[in-house]
C-alpha cells in the first residue's frame, strides 16, 4: 500500500511475429489487486501486416494458423494496439 491505496499488479504477455519487422499479433492481460486476485482480464489478437511475415518456428510453437492471421475479422494492428493503449 502507499498512502493507504493499494497498488494493482499487471501481468502481460505478447505473442509476435519474429526478431524481423516484429509485430505483435497477441497482447494478454491480468490485473490483479494487492493479493494477487485477478480483477480484470484482457485479450485481443490482430490480423498480420501486409509486410510482416510469421517466424515458421513460432507458428510451430504456438500451433497458429498461419491463414487465421489474414482474418479480415480480426482488427488491424492499428486498431488493435489503440485497444491496448486505451485499456492500459
Amino acid at each position: 500500500m502507499l498512502g493507504g491505496k493499494s497498488m494493482p499488479f499487471v501481468f502481460y504477455d505478447t505473442e509476435t511475429t519474429d526478431i524481423w519487422f516484429d509485430q505483435i499479433l497477441q497482447f494478454g492481460a491480468i490485473r490483479t489487486d494487492d493479493d494477487l486476485n485477478e480483477v480484470d482480464r484482457f485479450e485481443i489478437r490482430c490480423r498480420l501486416l501486409p509486410h510482416v511475415t510469421s517466424s515458421p518456428k513460432a507458428l510451430e510453437v504456438t500451433g497458429v494458423d498461419p491463414l487465421s492471421l489474414l482474418a479480415t475479422e480480426l482488427p488491424s494492428d492499428y486498431e488493435a494496439i489503440s485497444e491496448v493503449h486505451a485499456r492500459l
